[in-house]
């Protein structure tokens, strides 16, 4: 499980390709992806017994000015209960609080 979120913790984000998948709780992967031109990245989530079976995407929300997080819509049959609701909550927060500290500007 991820400790936490911060900035000295995780590889440095230079390599615009690159992709590092994070553990945001017993059951989820956030994957790190960057796009190219974007000064921010996006995460998709998975399942972690099953990388295929994503669970929707957190990514830069400009009307709200943080991330947010977007369900996929591909599948009916995801099932949230209050711990992974709250794995992905606090992932959230990590990234607006790291957004807010200019972490991603570094």
């Amino acid at each position: 499980m991820m400790e936490t979120l911060m900035r000295g913790n995780l590889p440095e984000f230079t390599n615009p390709n690159a992709y590092q998948m994070l553990e945001i709780g017993e059951y989820i992967y956030a994957i790190e992806v960057w796009e190219e031109g974007k000064k921010l990245p996006q995460y998709v989530l998975c399942n972690k017994k099953d990388l295929f079976i994503h669970l929707g995407m957190i990514k830069w929300y400009g009307a709200w000015r943080k991330f947010c997080w977007f369900t996929d819509g591909i599948f009916d049959d995801i099932v949230f209960d209050s711990k992974c609701l709250n794995d992905i909550e606090g992932f959230l927060d990590e990234l607006n609080r790291m957004y807010k500290e200019g972490e991603f500007n570094k």
